[in-house]
């Protein structure tokens, strides 16, 4: 048995949420998630002796954890938070209702039993914002302000820290005092993330790596016709031209920032989603980036071979786990392959599982590799995914997983050996790797950021302005290139075109035109007014709507005529608050209505063929008003639903061109009046795959016999 070399990178980054109008962040997630994300993955790190790992930090995420720390970044929900209960004006007080309660519902509100008073009491009877409010008192607001912060706390700060415990432990009943002896440790605690990632560097237990500086897509930068490699019939932008020029300012600015900040210059990089292409990985070796990482399915189309990928079982394990070497004129760098299916265990699917019986399952995965190992060298198997979103679906923000994890890890023996990127290259033998397949991280090709209309026109506005700013012969340092670097950033993209969809995508699509805007005011430009106009026409569809009326629908697994939802409320992929995202499911959105005596659910699928057979099943998982789990098997035809553990029926379904089902309200249960809410899972063998709201829950308020044509929607 070979030791395996597991080598573990956490990414962490945020777009630039700084509005440039106003110089303050317009969304508060890089804050909530450096008291969360930032500061606890590195401190569970120190907390298990022998455990070693990388961090990527992004360059633009640095600035804005320091400007909170200098106190000079202030988001508008810090700004209302911050304010004494009986001092908020009406529009405040609104905004709170509407923004404070944006955390995942399972595993952040509900287990806070004075939040989830606080939610049912905003949410009871599915009113406006404007009508909760008038059951809403200081007292109420006051708590409301400070458990939307605490609950973003790392569970390690509820242990260590004395006034995050004291907070934690009471529960509610807040004075203005707390409130603001918790926002001033807040500060306190974000000022502490980059000395203890210093640290940890210093002293051998992380390895920082970094990103481009804004995280642009570097291939698209250096010449965008590379979206052709795997996409040959994509349209090309009017007046593309390369921005390499961009994209080499971006890396060694990046380098920059890192080494005066940690005292030592990145040896590695994990270029933005993954994306790389020849010319791309040639600028970042150029400039001394000793190895970088992407994904597997590069590896295969760079080898133009398969590594018998089968689930999470490989036929060739020998291409994967070994890091590879690219020479360009002179100068090399090495290239790791993540495992793509155990990242994806971590960031989607472990989370519903049982936390300690998850980390012994990935414990066990990484066993069976060296077991397995026959080759001289030693196996390399890195698993490398986003370090921030995953964990608010995992209870306790994935505590008892993470510590499960580093434990056994740090205690592998002859098993396994955790080692940062660096020392795990160093411990196996590269393999030369002719060229490297232009692709992401995302199904091998560049999709997400311009295969789309939208995407294309936002490209437009980027080439257009830099050409302009070239026009004017505007200085590469001046504050107007600044703006359009940050608007060559990956999120802005990622929002445009069908794939993905929140609710906060309009803002998102006015950022990105603010910074082009703000590029031409720097420079003293005119803007174009085609930038004041919406590039995303069409935000999210909506991604989720409530119910209209009530619906009584025939289950035959058909649409059976097109008055039968006509009132329904419908959730689609990515309709739910919250920072993360996913690779598109089974699933693509889900249906839903009630009468007085049922609720009914209908589930759409992308390919209904794909989806069915033994082992599968739609399942609904009730929070409100009780807990209460039903199953339909994914089985063509008519079918028993029942309740999960005993078997007993429940309702009716039937899988067809569509999964119809309906479940009476006894067994949930639920009364005339209550607020219900659930969420709808496909299972394979036994364990969920997708969930849709993937954050949240569909909430509507069962009815009474009176209601004959009942408002739904929000006032």
């Amino acid at each position: 048995m070979a030791p395996v070399r597991f080598a573990l990178m956490w990414h962490h980054h945020q777009p630039v949420y700084t509005d440039p109008e106003t110089g303050q962040p317009a969304l508060p997630w890089v804050r909530l998630h450096a008291i969360k994300d930032y500061w606890g993955m590195a401190r569970l790190i120190e907390r298990v002796d022998g455990m070693r790992a990388t961090v990527n930090l992004v360059p633009c995420l640095l600035e804005q954890i320091l400007a909170y720390a200098e106190g000079r970044a202030v988001d508008r929900h810090l700004a209302v938070a911050r304010k004494r209960a009986d001092e908020l004006s009406e529009e405040e007080a609104l905004f709170m209702l509407d923004n404070f309660f944006v955390a995942n519902a399972e595993t952040m509100i509900r287990p806070v039993p004075r939040y989830a008073e606080l939610r049912a009491l905003r949410d009871a009877g599915g009113r406006s914002a404007a009508e909760a409010l008038k059951r809403f008192g200081e007292r109420d607001l006051r708590d409301l302000a400070v458990l939307f912060d605490l609950v973003w706390f790392h569970p390690v700060l509820r242990e260590e820290d004395g006034v995050v415990r004291e907070l934690w432990t009471r529960g509610g009943n807040y004075s203005e005092d707390d409130r603001r002896a918790l926002h001033a440790r807040e500060r306190e605690v974000i000022a502490g993330i980059i000395p203890l990632h210093k640290r940890l560097v210093e002293t051998g237990r992380l390895e920082l790596a970094t990103s481009p500086y804004y995280h642009a897509i570097l291939p698209l930068l250096v010449d965008y016709e590379s979206i052709r490699e795997a996409m040959p019939s994509a349209p090309v932008p009017a007046d593309a031209t390369s921005l390499a020029d961009d994209a080499s300012r971006q890396i060694a600015d990046a380098l920059s920032l890192c080494a005066s900040l940690f005292g030592t210059l990145p040896r590695g990089m994990w270029p933005s989603e993954g994306a790389v292409s020849q010319d791309a990985v040639a600028l970042v070796a150029r400039q001394g980036v000793e190895w970088i990482v992407t994904d597997e399915e590069i590896l295969e189309r760079s080898l133009e071979c398969s590594i018998g990928r089968s689930g999470e079982a490989l036929a060739h394990p020998e291409l994967l786990y070994r890091p590879y070497t690219l020479a360009f004129d002179g100068v090399r760098t090495n290239v790791v392959f993540r495992d793509h299916a155990l990242s994806d265990l971590v960031g989607f699917r472990y989370r519903s599982w049982n936390e300690t019986s998850a980390a012994y399952d990935l414990l066990g995965r990484l066993r069976a590799i060296g077991e397995s190992w026959v080759e001289a060298f030693a196996p390399v198997v890195a698993v490398v995914l986003d370090g921030e979103n995953a964990w608010e679906h995992y209870p306790n923000h994935g505590m008892e997983f993470l510590t499960t994890l580093y434990r056994g890890l740090a205690s592998g023996g002859d098993d396994f050996v955790p080692a940062t990127m660096s020392e795990a290259i160093a411990s196996s033998e590269a393999r030369n790797l002719k060229r490297v397949f232009a692709g992401s991280w995302i199904d091998h090709d560049f999709r997400i950021w311009g295969g789309h209309e939208e995407d294309r026109a936002a490209w437009e506005a980027v080439y257009e302005c830099r050409a302009r700013l070239d026009e004017a012969g505007v200085d590469e340092g001046a504050a107007a290139r600044r703006e359009l670097r940050i608007a060559e950033g990956s999120d802005w993209f990622w929002w445009y075109g069908e794939d993905h969809a929140c609710p906060e995508e309009a803002e998102f699509d006015r950022l990105f035109r603010g910074h082009v805007k703000a590029a031409y005011a720097r420079a003293g430009l005119a803007p174009p007014v085609e930038l004041d106009e919406p590039i995303k026409r069409c935000f999210g569809g909506p991604a989720y709507s409530s119910p209209t009326d009530l619906v009584t629908a025939t289950i035959d697994g058909e649409v059976t005529h097109y008055y039968e939802w006509l009132g329904a409320g419908r959730v689609s992929e990515g309709g739910a608050a919250g920072t993360m995202d996913v690779p598109r499911g089974a699933i693509e959105a889900v249906v839903f209505g009630c009468d007085v005596k049922q609720l009914f659910i209908r589930a759409d699928f992308r390919e209904t063929e794909a989806v069915g057979g033994g082992g599968t099943w739609i399942r609904v998982v009730f929070s409100a008003p009780h807990d209460a789990r039903v199953l339909a098997p994914l089985v063509a035809g008519f079918n028993d639903v029942t309740v999960e553990g005993t078997g007993c029926v429940a309702g009716e379904s039937a899988l067809g061109r569509v999964l119809e089902m309906t479940v009476p309200w006894g067994v949930v249960p639920a009364r005339p009046g209550e607020c219900v809410e659930f969420v709808v899972e496909r299972l394979e063998d036994g364990q969920p795959v997708e969930r849709l709201p993937r954050e949240g829950g569909i909430q509507l308020v069962v009815p009474t016999e009176d209601d004959v044509k009942w408002d739904w929607s929000a006032e």
